[in-house]
């Protein structure tokens, strides 16, 4: 039997507002900073950004029983182009030397080309994608298969 995203399935838990109200229902779970100082643990202090994850959407060409986001091939929620180039602003702002690329699979988003396109200019950055092996394989698949066949039928330099 396919695996369907939770949206398919009928699943109550693929509403946002349904999942908060299950979290938030949930009484028993003591505070966090209660349970540090039970421990005698000192509260966390924050360190600076290194990775600036980006959740692109939930288009993906296949549905994955263990996907966080619920993403898959009947899915069609995407990043706007407002939210991706502000995205771009707070990486060069602050200076954040990784962008993660992540939510269904990133290649497929209509703005992948344009946030990848985007960190050129930046100074120094890393560009991670969320691994989605089949599709990852298909892309370098066709980049070649591009470049060679670009270079043989254009310059006849390759055999």
């Amino acid at each position: 039997m396919p695996t369907l995203t939770l949206l398919r399935a009928g699943n109550r838990l693929a509403s946002p507002r349904a999942q908060v109200a299950l979290l938030e229902g949930d009484r028993e779970t003591p505070p966090f900073l209660r349970l540090l100082d039970e421990r005698g643990l000192t509260e966390p202090r924050p360190l600076p950004i290194d990775i600036l994850q980006v959740n692109v959407g939930r288009v993906c060409n296949q549905t994955c029983a263990h996907c966080h986001v619920d993403a898959g091939p009947d899915r069609r929620e995407s990043i706007s182009p407002a939210v991706a180039e502000a995205c771009l602003q707070l990486l060069e702002r602050a200076r954040i030397g990784t962008l993660d690329l992540t939510g269904g699979a990133p290649e497929m988003n209509p703005l992948f080309r344009s946030l990848v396109s985007g960190i050129g200019p930046l100074q120094a950055y890393t560009t991670r994608l969320a691994d989605n092996l089949s599709l990852m394989i298909a892309v370098i698949v066709v980049l070649f298969w591009n470049f060679f066949a670009n270079r043989h039928w254009t310059y006849n330099d390759v055999k």
